[in-house]
């Protein structure tokens, strides 16, 4: 057998708020994906974002791929100097939450928008996943904020996107005219 890894990142064509989480609603969920404007969420003193919730991912690798780790990125950013974190990053496995529950690295928002990732190329998240889950339309992430502070503050998210490191069987891939 010829293994081969590779990686693809893709924004997700569909994001919205998810009410089954947190209190408080997100505005313009869809421009979370955005590259320059992005999804909005205020945020008094000790309330939690519902989740945005993305997916549609469009993934392609071929289904016997075998999943070796997932990264979701984000840009985010507070409108003041305040305590918001990420309550909840969770995949998304045919629509429905999983139970791994991640932070990104960054533990406050501050006032410009700063790059957040949460997994890795070996990271799946305590469970396993192939090429056919990933590929899946309910493929995705749910993200929420939480304002630990004591201001109210504005939540903003853009540039969603995530990345799936896998490996594939090459040995019976035809090229050609003949069996590689």
């Amino acid at each position: 057998m010829t293994f081969v890894q590779a990686n693809q990142t893709k924004v997700p064509a569909s994001v919205v708020d998810d009410s089954s989480g947190g209190t408080v609603a997100w505005t313009n969920p869809s421009q979370a994906t955005d590259q320059t404007n992005g999804a909005t969420c205020t945020l008094g003193a000790g309330e939690t974002s519902h989740f945005l919730k993305a997916t549609q991912c469009g993934f392609t690798m071929p289904s016997g791929a075998v999943i070796e780790g997932l990264k979701v990125e984000l840009e985010g950013k507070a409108s003041v100097l305040a305590l918001l974190r990420e309550s909840t990053v969770a995949l998304c496995r045919g629509g429905a939450i999983e139970p791994t529950i991640k932070d990104f690295w960054l533990l406050t928002w501050i006032l410009t928008f700063v790059l957040k990732a949460a997994g890795e190329s070996n990271d799946i998240w305590d469970a396993s996943w192939t090429g056919d889950d990933v590929r899946d339309s309910g493929f995705g992430v749910f993200v929420a904020v939480t304002n630990v502070g004591v201001l109210p503050a504005t939540a903003e998210v853009r540039k969603l996107q995530i990345t799936a490191h896998y490996n594939h069987d090459l040995s019976h891939r035809v090229m050609g005219r003949g069996v590689v």
